[in-house]
């Protein structure tokens, strides 16, 4: 895949440059090794698809867990580390608390301050107070089971994905549920809010972005959802 060639030769050129500059070996032009990209097929839950997910009945406490801490993610934008590190000490009052792992030690090392939703509260209710993370380490399981879950719930709208693969380009068709995973919560937050009307910097604000060009990569707006947004300058 493109991204799979980009990603080694980003990692070669960084590791050339470190041994240029430790004199390991003589400096010679990286011109030519070019970090080619191409956008992924990230997909975000429209409202009613959460609501779904939110209301399913399921009767396994791990699957059960696994739900809420996903919603809560769709509610915080918070990344999967920082969800299955979430404690009774983070939620004071009608706020979250946290303080990102991705940011913690640098020098825009900052909290953040998230206003508890009703699907969060409802969560925090049923679970006495905390949140169900309490044996989640290993993604890959997590996102198994959420990709189970949104089966369940029926999110099986038809994703056509395109994308160059050994120099051919191939187009696939596939369904939702296959393609939902712990990040799809926080695409889903920033695309949901942007929706709503939320202005970008008040969103970054609680996602951690901390340039709109990072932040635009996040929204996943399908043609339908752009259409309606739009219509009235048109």
């Amino acid at each position: 895949a493109i991204n799979t060639i980009g990603k080694q030769f980003k990692n070669l050129k960084a590791f050339l440059n470190w041994c240029f500059d430790k004199e390991i070996t003589d400096r010679f032009s990286l011109k030519h090794m070019v970090t080619y990209t191409e956008e992924v097929e990230n997909i975000y839950l429209k409202e009613k698809e959460v609501n779904d997910i939110f209301n399913i009945e399921l009767e396994d406490e791990w699957e059960a867990a696994v739900r809420d801490v996903f919603i809560i993610g769709c509610e915080t934008a918070l990344r999967y580390s920082d969800l299955i590190s979430l404690t009774k000490e983070n939620f004071i009052n009608d706020e979250i608390y946290v303080r990102p792992k991705k940011t913690e030690g640098k020098v825009n090392d900052n909290s953040i301050i998230i206003p508890i939703s009703q699907k969060v509260q409802a969560i925090l209710d049923r679970n006495n107070g905390t949140v169900p993370n309490g044996n989640m380490v290993m993604v890959t399981d997590f996102n198994r089971t959420i990709r189970k879950i949104c089966k369940k719930a029926k999110v099986n709208q038809i994703i056509q994905i395109t994308k160059k693969v050994a120099s051919k380009r191939t187009t696939q068709k596939i369904k939702k549920y296959e393609l939902v995973r712990s990040h799809t919560g926080r695409r889903t937050f920033c695309t949901l809010k942007f929706l709503a009307g939320m202005e970008v910097e008040g969103i970054m604000g609680f996602s951690g972005h901390k340039t709109e060009r990072s932040f635009k990569k996040y929204l996943k707006i399908d043609a339908m959802e752009r259409a309606k947004k739009y219509k009235a300058f048109f």
